[in-house]
This record gives structure tokens, C-alpha cells and sequence, in this order.
């Protein structure tokens, strides 16, 4: 089946303007026709154009008042202005008005078509770069970060604080934790969406390319260099930078990091120009910057610089509530993706979920039930099958595989999962209620009350 035709309405009192014009534009274009402008506003209200052709001078109303109201009516339909060659200086009051173009009448055939199907390109370029920006926005938005526990509701409520700001956000959690998700959401759903969204992965970039990387190259600068090439700063103009584990960055670089992002400017490697930028920057990591400034690793200066808004995104072992939720999100994600016989989850294998530590987070969990789904050829997905993946992989652990081998109910995981993270909390804090608290993210009393529940005495914190 063919693309329907794009459709144009040419308004002009000038029937020989119209005829010419259809039999120059009728094989690529569906044309509407009006002779003046109450035809035309009819015309306009009531159908879709991809493009008006509007004469300067109608029976009934100036051209330049009909195009004023057509765009207060449709501002993204673009007018091109038909004019006589003494009516120019009009022509030119009509572009500022919101006129795409304009064509002298007589009109030259070659130039007409040339200007139409640069206007009816360009409608639909702006009309496919929108649809991605929605497309990009919706994949983006905050719901589709999935987790309920309290710990995400944190998270959530400093993202909404940062959005529609330009401070500096700091990122802090485990590998796979979805940092850079946390990221893209806060650009694609803030002020500065419509600008670019640059990654830049610090840990994989070598030292001697960083500087090059972070602010471009000029041509013949150093061997390889064969061209000017344009920096991450400078490619984030206007929109967000995201620096991604930034503590792998050498001291030297940091230095130069450093300076960039108090100055906002920066000179291309081998050029002599200062460029300037507006880029709002965001960070992440999953090393203890603090801990790295005192060991001599990271720089003071930087880390006040970026440790402006920190959102620390908490490890899967810290989320059991969240488990099964996000197995589901990813079964159904993943079912659309792959060719599977599997048609559901058993609670077994929800249970097994929870009781696993998970020590690349989230990223893991969807990783390990696109395999299930690609390898199991029954139904359901059970517990069984998670744990023959388990005994294959790396991270299989004996102890964690006798807690699978078990059968547990989803009260019992959740207890499990809180007992360990406690004790551990406990061990690290020295057995200090208040600190170990503040390491879990809750409070003194509700850390007690639970230790209570699940008869933690304090004995055990030197187990």
C-alpha cells in the first residue's frame, strides 16, 4: 500500500495560479483550494494540512492578517507567502511573522517544487524528532523505575527536587542499582530535555584519551587526530553531562575535570580557543568518594564540587519487598522481546528471588530471567530452574543454595533478608543501635523494634 499524498491547501483569488499550481504539484501532493480568506479559515479548522501556500493579496483580507490568524489557530503548520515582485518588503514582514518562505509570482517551476518539498521534508523531520523526544520521555519517566520500598520513596522524592533544577546530583550505589536510569529520568523529565543527554563512562575511557574525550581535539593536535572533533562538554551543551563512575578518574584528570566544571570553559586539546558551555552535570559512582578523599585518590575540591545533591540508589538485598514486582516488570519487558514457551513465575521461584542476595542488583535479576526465559521450555518458570542456573555461575554460593532448597513463604524471606542486613549493619557499627540505623537508612526505634522481632539479641553481633 502507498504513503497517503501530503496535503497542501494553496489559497489564491487567481484561478490560473491554481490550475499551474496543480498541475505542478497533483503527483506528489493531495492540494485543497481556496479563493479567499473565509474558504480558507473553513478549510483550515476543519482538516489537517502539512503545508499552506498563502497569496499576499485576497479579495477579502490581507494576506499577512490571515496568516497571523492561521497561527494563532495551527502554529506548527508551516505557510510559504506568494507574492508579486513589488509586494517583497511585505513578504519579508510576513517571514517575521512565522512565514517558512516565500515565491515570486511569476513563479519559476523548478524553484516552487524545490521550496515545497523542503518545507513538507522538514515538517516531517520535526514531526519524527517529536515523536522520539515523546517515545524517549515516556521510556524515561519516574514510573518506570519500579520499586515501593521506603528506601526508592527517598530516591524518588530528591529526583522530583533536582528535575527542574541545574545542581549538581551526585549518583551513589552498587554496580547495577540503575544509576544512569536515575539519570536519563532526570534530564528527559526536567528543564533541560530538549537538550542533549551525553554518557560518559570514566572507567572505560584510557587516561591519555580522557582529556580529548571530556573537551574534543583539534585537528593534528596528536597522532590519529585527523579531524576537529567536538568533546562530551561541548556535546552536552544546553543539556546533561552524566559522568559515570567518576571515581575511576586518575588524580591528573580529576584536576582538569575540576576546572571545567567551575568555569564552565574549556580549551579543545591543541586549540587555543576558550569555549564556553551550559551544561548541568551529574555524577555517579559506586565507590566511597568520602572514604577516597581521605586515602588521597580523589580530590577535596571535586568531591565538594559534585557532592552537591547526592541520591544514594540502595543494593537489590536491600529492596525484598521490591523483588517481585520487578520480576514481573522484567517477565513481561523480556517475554515481548524473546521467543519463549513461558507463560508465568511460580511462586517458588518468586521466594528463591527473594532469599538471593543479587550482587549485581537489578541489572542481574533482569539478566538472569532473560536466560530463564531463552532456556526453559516448560510453562512456568520454577525454583528448580533458578537453581540450576545458580550452580553454573559464578556467583553461586553453597549456604545460599541450602535457603533455596528450602521452602519458604514471603514473610519468612522478608524476615531472613531484614536479619542478615541488620546483623551486618550491626557488625560494621560496632554494635552501635544509632549508627547501624544510619547505615540502613531508618531510625534508632524502628531498628529496635525490628531487632525485637526477629530476636536479635545483642549477643549475636559478634557472631
Amino acid at each position: 500500500m502507498s504513503a497517503l499524498k501530503r496535503k497542501i491547501l494553496v489559497v489564491d483569488d487567481d484561478s490560473s495560479v491554481r490550475e499551474s499550481l496543480s498541475v505542478i504539484l497533483k503527483s506528489k501532493y493531495d492540494l485543497c483550494f481556496a479563493e479567499d480568506g473565509q474558504t480558507c479559515l473553513r478549510s483550515f479548522r476543519s482538516q489537517m494540512f502539512d503545508l499552506v501556500v498563502l497569496d499576499m493579496r485576497l479579495p477579502d483580507v490581507s494576506g499577512l492578517d490571515l496568516l497571523e490568524e492561521m497561527k494563532a489557530i495551527a502554529p506548527d503548520v508551516p505557510i510559504m507567502m506568494l507574492t508579486a515582485v513589488q509586494e517583497t518588503r511585505a513578504a519579508v514582514e510576513a517571514m517575521k511573522l512565522g512565514a517558512i518562505d516565500y515565491f515570486l509570482k511569476p513563479f519559476n517551476v523548478d524553484e516552487l517544487t524545490l521550496l515545497v518539498d523542503r518545507a513538507i521534508t522538514e515538517k516531517d523531520l520535526k514531526e519524527k524528532v517529536l515523536k522520539l523526544e515523546q517515545e524517549v520521555t515516556r521510556i524515561y519517566q519516574f514510573e518506570n523505575i519500579i520499586g515501593k520500598c521506603q528506601a526508592m520513596d527517598r530516591v524518588y522524592r530528591s529526583m522530583a527536587q533536582v528535575m527542574n533544577q541545574d545542581t549538581t546530583v551526585l549518583l551513589c550505589g552498587e554496580s547495577g542499582t540503575g544509576k544512569e536510569l536515575v539519570a536519563r529520568a532526570i534530564h528527559y523529565n526536567g528543564i533541560r530535555k530538549h537538550g542533549a543527554f551525553i554518557p560518559v563512562d570514566c572507567s572505560s575511557i584510557p587516561k591519555e584519551l580522557m582529556e580529548s574525550e571530556l573537551c574534543g581535539h583539534e585537528k593534528g593536535s596528536f597522532t590519529g587526530a585527523v579531524q576537529r572533533r567536538k568533546g562530551a562538554f561541548e556535546l552536552a551543551d544546553g543539556g546533561t553531562l552524566f559522568l559515570d563512575e567518576i571515581g575511576e578518574l586518575p588524580l591528573e584528570i580529576q584536576a582538569k575535570l575540576l576546572r571545567v566544571i567551575q568555569e564552565r570553559e574549556f580549551r579543545r586539546v591543541g586549540g587555543s580557543e576558550q569555549i564556553r558551555v551550559n551544561v548541568r552535570i551529574v555524577t555517579a559512582t559506586h565507590r566511597d568518594l568520602a572514604q577516597m578523599v581521605k586515602e588521597g585518590t580523589f580530590r577535596k575540591d571535586l568531591f565538594y564540587r559534585i557532592h552537591v545533591i547526592p541520591i544514594n540508589l540502595p543494593p537489590l538485598r536491600q529492596r525484598c519487598e521490591d523483588i517481585p514486582i520487578l520480576a514481573q516488570h522484567f517477565f513481561r519487558k523480556l517475554s515481548q522481546k524473546v521467543q519463549t514457551s513461558v507463560k508465568s513465575l511460580s511462586s517458588d521461584l518468586i521466594q528463591s528471588f527473594m532469599l538471593y542476595d543479587w550482587p549485581g542488583n537489578v541489572r542481574e535479576l533482569e539478566n538472569c530471567l532473560e536466560r530463564l526465559l531463552v532456556t526453559v521450555e516448560e510453562p512456568e518458570i520454577k525454583a528448580a530452574h533458578f537453581r540450576s542456573q545458580l550452580v553454573q555461575s559464578d556467583s553461586f554460593q553453597d549456604h545460599k543454595a541450602a535457603q533455596l532448597e528450602g521452602a519458604f513463604s514471603l514473610e519468612s524471606a522478608c524476615d531472613s533478608f531484614e536479619r542478615k542486613l541488620i546483623l551486618d549493619a550491626m557488625k560494621q557499627s560496632e554494635g552501635v543501635i544509632g549508627k547501624a540505623a544510619e547505615r540502613l537508612n531508618t531510625t534508632r526505634r524502628i531498628l529496635k523494634y525490628k531487632m525485637d522481632k526477629l530476636e536479635i539479641a545483642g549477643a549475636a553481633i559478634t557472631d
